[in-house]
């Protein structure tokens, strides 16, 4: 999602080599902050206020190493992590280890991100303030995810969270496809990524199966016969 090395290509003994140089400090840089790696910044929602124990974590990661068709290296480790305080505010201040070259700021975890509430935000960069031993800092904010108007509206029409049909909206966010059956009144709510599909029937929930996790269909199919 955010791992883009710049790579600059030679031609050694007919191998095509991938190979980038990293940035010694600069000049006159003091010692300790050419040894440390310390990143601040802040969290927030879009209306300004304070994103208090949001998940934060400080990555970093090796360049590729490319031979003709042969790629090596690539890890990427967890160098620190740790959520933001009750005004929204973070802050890393670690060694600088050996064997990374590249470092970047990561708002998001399986354990912690809603992804029906929010937008899963972006990994932020800050290699060059790390190589030039400068404090990063980083200002993040959160914005909900596109479809979570719609999900409230509908979670509202079923009767709230605590009801079947406002937990799975709750839970997996707008089903992937929905249609309705005008002779049985069946309706079915179509979770591909997910592998499920849930069927009601007078508003009530009716059946569950599961299957293996496919793409969704087009755009136009997925809308198909829907009706709300």
């Amino acid at each position: 999602m955010w791992t883009r090395p710049v790579l600059v290509r030679s031609i050694v003994a007919g191998a095509a080599i991938s190979w980038a140089l990293a940035s010694a400090p600069e000049a006159g840089l003091p010692l300790r902050a050419a040894r440390r790696l310390v990143v601040q910044g802040r969290v927030t929602s879009p209306s300004g206020s304070a994103m208090a124990g949001w998940p934060v974590s400080l990555i970093g990661t090796q360049r590729y190493i490319e031979f003709s068709r042969y790629s090596s290296g690539g890890q990427v480790a967890t160098l620190a992590s740790g959520t933001t305080d009750e005004n929204g505010y973070f802050s890393f201040d670690l060694p600088k280890a050996r064997g990374f070259q590249y470092w970047f700021v990561r708002f998001a975890d399986k354990e912690h991100l809603d992804p029906v509430r929010y937008r899963t935000p972006d990994d932020v960069e800050v290699t060059t303030d790390v190589r030039r031993g400068r404090v990063a800092q980083v200002q993040m904010t959160i914005k909900d995810h596109p479809d979570w108007a719609e999900v409230e509206r509908l979670i509202s029409e079923a009767g709230g969270e605590s009801t079947q049909r406002g937990g799975i909206l709750r839970t997996l966010g707008l089903p992937e496809k929905r249609s309705r059956s005008e002779s049985t009144g069946e309706e079915e709510w179509w979770y591909f990524t997910k592998g499920v599909l849930y069927t009601f029937r007078d508003g009530q929930p009716s059946g569950i199966r599961h299957f293996e996790p496919v793409a969704p269909p087009p755009a136009g199919a997925a809308s198909g016969g829907a009706s709300r």
